[in-house]
């Protein structure tokens, strides 16, 4: 995964404001960070296509199975002890692995057979790891890579959430953009599966009801249009948070700050029970479907998710979107509160037309609404509640006393939910492209990146998109113009459906999970390819630890 990060650019993650225009004015300006994870992630796909032993980092492998082995120990050796377990064995295979890796590394250049296929200089190494001298550097020093912002411009133009028309547009778009720079197969690959959506007519909305059960004050359904011309279109849906479970429940609210264990043990240590009650957690540190999980496991009837400004708008509540990229008080985040990977209705199994499928009750799916509201609406809720103030650890950025509840300070005043949102199933398109090997055909290096979103995705995913679609840019115009083919197959794939729970990606590796076991080099994905502009950000398996290194050092922004 590359990135380039900065500390708080996540701030307009799955909202109405994460716009083309927001990554174009806010983030980066003429595409040049773009360019730099394109060329990046282009080196280091080359690598691993083209070199003629895989650049794998074996010594990092071993110290990294090493170090995982003293975790254990650190952690768990007095609860191993008791148990009277023996570790001998396991102590001694990873030592010998470590051994094994730092000698066969260490005997690399002596070995003829696996020695670069042609041993000329590049410019940045002694030796070029291609199949002909100057390949890297013919790659690094590309720099009209101008496309990016065209790319990005058109993938976020509408909304293009997964399962819609406008998402089965932008398949087809890069499926004829494939084509028409000249990869040898390109093809869509569809699944039936069960996705998640609001109704337009009657949003979703929260309201404060008085003790004669009239409305004293109702949530925003959508998102206030701020800046872009696009945050305006009717296409955009009600706020909703995908698998929620549709209903209308009324009861006393219960504060739970981030939604954590630990914080429900501290909340049970004060006295305060959720059990039948609607919960208001903080988006932050948990991914939201454990929140769901953990309110709905101790007995909560419903889930109110917000964006506390202490995370999400650190510079006050005057410096945000649009002049700067931090959440505005309107702004709400989207997403999936499934715990799980893939199709719902057929785990382990590819979500093809003939598949069996549970029925929806028998799915692991949340059983409480839930609904995403803005912080500018959370404070109407929150400067209601009644109860004890909450820890000062608890306290949050609204200018308000955080309290605990149970309930509203009005005696008899109760918070309703009124969530619409349904399952619905739904076709969804992954498309797939592929460049043949010249030497091992049947050997694939995966390359990656969804193209749904929530809205218009200006960074997650489009930006990694339009990184992808320049890297199969650079790379076949590189093998037309000079003839060069990698020595594996690169496949690019563009996922469908990512954010209600990696459904594309799940559903094609459970249908062809045999073939990647045997095949796949490496897989690389980038899904926001900007996240700033501060410092590249990149996670890995250790195996290619030193040719990412390399990679990105070949590129200097």
């Amino acid at each position: 995964m590359l990135s380039m990060q900065d500390m708080y650019a996540q701030s307009l993650y799955h909202t109405l404001y994460e716009t083309f225009a927001m990554v174009d004015e806010l983030m980066d300006r003429g595409f040049h960070f773009h360019a730099a994870i394109a060329q990046t992630w282009t080196v280091l796909a080359v690598a691993l296509a083209d070199a003629k032993v895989l650049p794998l980092s074996l010594v990092e492998y071993g110290d990294f199975v090493s170090a995982a082995y003293d975790d254990l120990i650190a952690q768990y050796g007095d609860l191993i002890a008791t148990r009277n377990i023996s570790m001998e064995y396991f102590q001694a295979a990873v030592d010998q692995f470590s051994q094994t890796t730092a000698e066969f590394t260490a005997n690399l250049p002596n070995i003829d057979t696996i020695s670069h296929v042609v041993m000329a200089p590049g410019m940045h190494d002694k030796y070029s790891a291609s199949t002909f001298a100057g390949l890297t550097d013919a790659l690094t020093g590309l720099d009209d890579l101008t496309p990016e912002e065209q790319e990005a411009r058109w993938l976020t133009q509408t909304p293009h959430l997964a399962g819609t028309a406008r998402q089965h547009e932008t398949a087809q778009w890069v499926a004829d953009t494939w084509q028409e720079q000249g990869w040898d197969q390109v093809h869509l690959v569809p699944y039936q599966v069960l996705l998640s959506y609001p109704k337009n007519e009657t949003p979703n909305l929260v309201s404060v009801l008085d003790d004669g059960g009239a409305e004293v004050w109702v949530s925003h359904g959508w998102q206030d249009p701020l800046y872009a011309p696009e945050e305006s279109s009717s296409e955009v849906l009600p706020n909703f948070n995908g698998y929620s479970a549709p209903g209308l429940v009324e009861g006393d609210v219960v504060y739970v700050h981030f939604g954590r264990p630990e914080d429900y043990a501290k909340l049970e240590e004060l006295g305060v029970d959720v059990e039948g009650k609607l919960v208001i957690a903080r988006y932050g540190e948990i991914f939201r479907g454990n929140i769901v999980n953990n309110a709905e496991s101790r007995g909560a009837v419903g889930v109110l998710l917000y964006s506390d400004p202490q995370q999400y708008a650190p510079l006050g509540q005057d410096a945000v979107y649009p002049d700067t990229i931090y959440l505005p008080p309107s702004g709400v985040q989207e997403g999936t509160v499934y715990l799980y990977n893939g199709d719902p209705l057929t785990p382990f199994y590819p979500a093809i037309e003939s598949a069996y499928r549970q029925p929806e009750s028998e799915a692991l799916l949340p059983g409480i609404p839930v609904q995403p509201i803005s912080y500018e609406d959370a404070a109407e809720i929150l400067g209601r509640m009644g109860g004890a103030e909450v820890p000062e650890e608890w306290q949050g950025g609204l200018n308000l006393t955080y309290r605990l509840g149970p309930g509203l300070q009005e005696a008899g005043w109760k918070l309703r939910m009124d969530v619409h949102t349904s399952n619905t199933p739904a076709t969804i398109y992954n498309v797939v492209a592929v460049m043949e090997g010249s030497e091992e055909p049947d050997r694939y290096v995966v390359v990656g990146n969804h193209r749904d979103a929530w809205v218009f995705g200006g960074v997650d995913p489009s930006s990694g998109t339009a990184a992808m679609l320049e890297m199969s840019r650079v790379l076949a115009a590189l093998r037309n113009e000079t003839g060069w083919t990698p020595r594996r197959s690169i496949v690019l794939v563009s996922w469908a459906a990512e954010e209600y729970g990696l459904v594309g990606s799940t559903e094609w590796v459970e249908q062809f999970g045999k073939q990647l076991s045997d095949r796949a080099v490496a897989y690389l994905n980038v899904d926001m390819a900007v996240e700033g502009n501060y410092t590249l950000n990149a996670a890995s398996a250790p195996l290619l630890y030193d040719e990412l290194f390399q990679a990105a050092a070949k590129r200097a922004v």
